[in-house]
């Protein structure tokens, strides 16, 4: 009877594994989908401080532009 029993779980052992199999490669599918969209988020807020800092040094140089000129 032990052979038996064995014999009725490996179906659901194989089961078991291909479901294990199939999470993992989601949850991979799901991790490499999240540093994508890191790595793309990183380099969008590195671009915008990057222009902020230039649009404030455009603006300090009208600033100063318009102090010279109207003194």
């Amino acid at each position: 009877m032990a052979s038996l029993a064995t014999t009725q779980d490996q179906p659901h052992l194989v089961s078991l594994v291909l479901q294990s199999k199939k999470a993992l490669q989601h949850g991979q599918e799901l991790c490499s989908l999240a540093h994508e969209r890191s790595r793309t988020s990183s380099k969008a807020a590195f671009d915008i401080l990057g222009l902020d800092a230039k649009v404030r040094w455009v603006i300090e140089g009208i600033v100063e532009q318009l102090k010279v000129s109207f003194h």
